[in-house]
């Protein structure tokens, strides 16, 4: 399953923008295609607490960033 598709710009742009470090951005990516693969109605304070458990303590997700997470992970998207 490949997440490189239109929206993975944007939203490693949206994450840099944000104050993540570059070298962080990948991992936080693939740590979010396990939540919102595993939890697809999941809403910002539910991925925000979840996302916390698994380290990612100095970052907290927006709606927007949500939205932008969401797209790359939609199962049409994973197909490109």
């Amino acid at each position: 399953m490949s997440i490189f598709n239109s929206h993975l710009q944007p939203l490693m742009h949206r994450l840099e923008e944000k104050g993540m470090d570059k070298d962080s951005i990948l991992g936080f990516i693939w740590s979010m295609k396990s939540c919102v693969l595993n939890y697809p109605d999941i809403d910002c304070d539910q991925l925000n607490r979840k996302i916390q458990t698994m380290g990612w303590h100095d970052f907290q997700v927006d709606h927007s960033t949500l939205q932008l997470i969401m797209a790359c992970f939609q199962p049409e998207a994973l197909r490109n």
